[in-house]
């Protein structure tokens, strides 16, 4: 009997290995950017479209964190998810736009794949604010579509990450250890 149970636990997490390393993550797009080469992407001028093929849960609109390593996460609910492919940006202070910006991979376009699902890290490249725009759109439609008509159908969605510099991260220890030690004293 335990040696009955030990082989279909064992096929189980044969089976759930085989599963996951197959799941569909995010994928290196080939090619299937060159219908998004266009300025309108890339102007800061562009603003964020209402269209929403991938929910960005990671960042919010506007974030602070202390180190340069950051995730980046999202989830689709569209029903078509195979062809949606995700483009990730940044700002460049020179050209006054927004360029590709690769993860830590170096990677900056992704399918979505059969599960919907967006993980990607990044390193952040400076102190103080990163401005990111993420881009996504059915590769398949875009295909389909005038050139006039291909930027009604992407979602562009803009956010700001602020890395803090670790004296930030210090002076706000020490205040709250100030503030600790200022009712340590009234207590006692």
């Amino acid at each position: 009997m335990f040696k009955k149970l030990c082989s279909v636990v064992l096929l189980l997490i044969i089976l759930s290995a085989s599963i996951l390393s197959n799941a569909a993550l995010p994928e290196k797009v080939t090619g299937s950017s060159d219908l998004l080469d266009d300025d309108y992407i890339y102007s800061a001028d562009t603003q964020p479209s209402n269209k929403i093929l991938v929910t960005i849960t990671r960042p919010n609109r506007y974030e602070s964190t202390f180190k340069r390593s950051y995730v980046l996460c999202g989830v689709s609910e569209e029903s078509k998810i195979d062809d949606i492919v995700v483009k990730l940006l940044i700002y460049d202070k020179e050209t006054k736009g927004y360029i590709d910006f690769t993860d830590t991979e170096g990677e900056s376009s992704w399918e979505l794949g059969k599960y919907g699902v967006l993980i990607k890290e990044i390193d952040l490249p400076q102190d103080g604010l990163n401005k990111l725009r993420i881009v996504a759109y059915h590769s398949a439609e875009l295909k389909k579509l005038k050139a006039s008509e291909r930027n009604k159908n992407i979602q562009i969605s803009d956010f700001s990450i602020t890395v803090l510099k670790e004296d930030i991260k210090d002076k706000i220890k020490n205040g709250i250890s100030k503030i600790t030690d200022f009712f340590k004293g009234i207590f006692k």
